[in-house]
């Protein structure tokens, strides 16, 4: 499964290294979601694409934060007030993808060369605008 398996409507995402261990998630997650709600949630939408799914045994569960904004997107720029403080975050598992782009950007934040106009609808103002819609996510 190369790269990355996501079936949005079955609220599965997963992948296969390649020593044969799959890395599985259940999209539907809640803050009341436990462990064992999460394992039996993706092992049960990942067999509706692979049956043999069903079968593997559990070894390990590993969790930890997803960061995401209100509007699912990432957040870049400068914060009112705090001179010299910027903030390049909200990528939501998309970050190490982007971090070429990203580095650029942040780079001519830095240096004083500015920003791009339509990098400037990721500003952390969006939300304070009350603007921040929900768009095309990738």
């Amino acid at each position: 499964m190369h790269p990355l398996v996501v079936a949005q409507e079955r609220s599965f995402a997963g992948k296969q290294l390649r020593n044969g261990v799959f890395y599985i998630g259940w999209l539907g997650e809640t803050p009341e979601s436990d462990d064992l709600t999460f394992t039996e949630r993706a092992l049960t939408a990942g067999a509706t694409l692979l049956p043999l799914m069903a079968q593997l045994p559990v070894r390990r569960v590993i969790t930890g934060y997803y960061d995401s904004t209100p509007d699912h997107r990432p957040i870049f720029g400068g914060i009112q007030g705090l001179d010299g403080f910027y903030l390049a975050t909200g990528f939501s598992g998309h970050g190490f993808m982007l971090a070429p782009a990203v580095g650029e950007i942040m780079a001519g934040l830095i240096s004083g060369a500015g920003i791009d106009p339509l990098v400037r609808e990721f500003s952390l103002q969006r939300f304070a605008a009350g603007t921040a819609n929900e768009g095309l996510q990738i």
